[in-house]
């Protein structure tokens, strides 16, 4: 259980920097293939963020943990999406 509550919260910290590196790279190139992976990331956001909640759903100190974590991704997708 442990275990699989780390890799999912890796997997999310993995996709964020996808995020920001691939609205990064097309803020200096201006190739829309980096728009497209980034659209592609994007939307495996949501199931990775809805499976970490179900791991953490016996844990109250998780569930804290985790909405503050859902409040910093907010944060930093907003300034991804107005980065592009």
């Amino acid at each position: 259980h442990t275990h699989e509550i780390i890799r999912q919260s890796e997997n999310l910290l993995v996709l964020l920097l996808e995020i920001e590196s691939e609205s990064r790279t097309y803020l200096i190139t201006g190739d829309p293939v980096h728009l497209q992976r980034l659209a592609s990331t994007k939307e495996r956001l949501p199931l990775t963020v809805t499976r970490l909640q179900e791991r953490v759903k016996d844990n109250p100190d998780q569930q804290s943990r985790l909405r503050q974590i859902e409040k910093t991704l907010a944060a930093r997708l907003l300034w991804a999406e107005t980065q592009v």
